[in-house]
């Protein structure tokens, strides 16, 4: 009997290594991914496009022209996109790829929320337009902006009692919420593999074996490594400097040369990171990740008492 599965992400917990160095490996499967997962016109509006505009018969169609066999599929984004989204096309994501693939098996990685969200900030600052600090990227609502506020003072508020913010670059709280996606995935789709990223960065070869056996094909992995080298605080502080200055330098050329050689002198940031996401998340996600764990109890959560917290 013929398989597809779906690997949906997380963003920040292995996606391209598993892509550049597991994937392909699968031989008795066709693997689908980035790019094509992402410009190809009808996997993108599968992911991007509204209702109104949304064809899933131009997915039918770009299917019927792949061999009909064994089916990889592997796109982080197919979990949503965290950074200014606020993973708002997450759940039409979902229930289109069931739509498509209603018998498929999920692949799904998980990763500890400050951690996770340490990451993202690392990607943002390596954008041209990373220029927040992190206690400006990261966004919590505050005061709900209420009827009586409305009747009060129709014309006076302050963006910040938006839930959710579009008007600017942030990365909501919210994002990092789990217990959600495992309770969507597992009501559309019958089998949701979940992992924890941590477990895969401990023991790589392990979490492989696990994925060969959901494959039901072996997976050498002598050579198996993970090597991700983050950012220092310092860089990152310096990086974010530097893409401040750059932004308002309209010559190309020499921003992208302010941007080396910025970037390559250590900065301080006002306070450390950790701290940062440590005070902004404080007790965020207690009741969310204690239901995330009655939900799955036999992952490894014992060998991570500082995690998940």
């Amino acid at each position: 009997m013929k398989k597809t599965l779906i690997h949906v992400g997380l963003h920040k917990t292995a996606s391209t290594f598993l892509q550049s160095s597991v994937w392909p490996l699968l031989s008795n499967f066709t693997y689908l991914s980035r790019p094509y997962t992402q410009h190809n016109h009808a996997f993108n509006q599968l992911q991007y496009a509204d209702d109104s505009l949304y064809d899933p018969d131009m997915l039918k169609q770009e299917l019927a022209k792949i061999p009909n066999e064994n089916l990889l599929i592997s796109d982080e984004s197919f979990s949503g996109k965290p950074l200014s989204f606020s993973y708002i096309n997450r759940s039409i994501i979902a229930q289109r790829l069931h739509e498509q693939f209603p018998d498929a098996e999920i692949i799904l990685f998980l990763r500890d929320q400050n951690d996770i969200i340490k990451s993202h900030y690392s990607s943002y600052i390596k954008m041209p337009f990373g220029v927040k600090a992190i206690d400006e990227l990261l966004y919590k609502p505050k005061d709900n902006y209420t009827y009586k506020d409305y009747l009060a003072h129709p014309y006076h508020f302050e963006m910040s009692s938006l839930y959710y913010n579009t008007n600017d670059v942030y990365l909501h709280l919210d994002c990092f919420k789990y217990s959600g996606l495992i309770e969507l995935y597992s009501r559309l789709f019958k089998k949701c593999h979940v992992f924890l990223y941590e477990d895969f960065k401990a023991d790589p070869k392990s979490i492989i074996n696990q994925i060969a056996n959901i494959t039901g094909q072996s997976i050498e992995t002598d050579f198996l490594a993970l090597k991700n080298k983050s950012l220092s605080p310092r860089e990152l502080e310096a990086r974010r400097k530097a893409n401040i200055l750059s932004l308002s330098i309209k010559n190309r050329y020499f921003r992208k040369i302010l941007q080396g050689v910025m970037g390559a002198v250590p900065s301080s940031p006002r306070e450390s990171i950790d701290k940062v996401i440590k005070k902004k998340v404080a007790d965020y996600y207690a009741d969310d990740n204690q239901k995330l764990k009655d939900l799955l109890p036999n992952l490894n959560w014992q060998n991570y008492r500082d995690k998940y917290k």
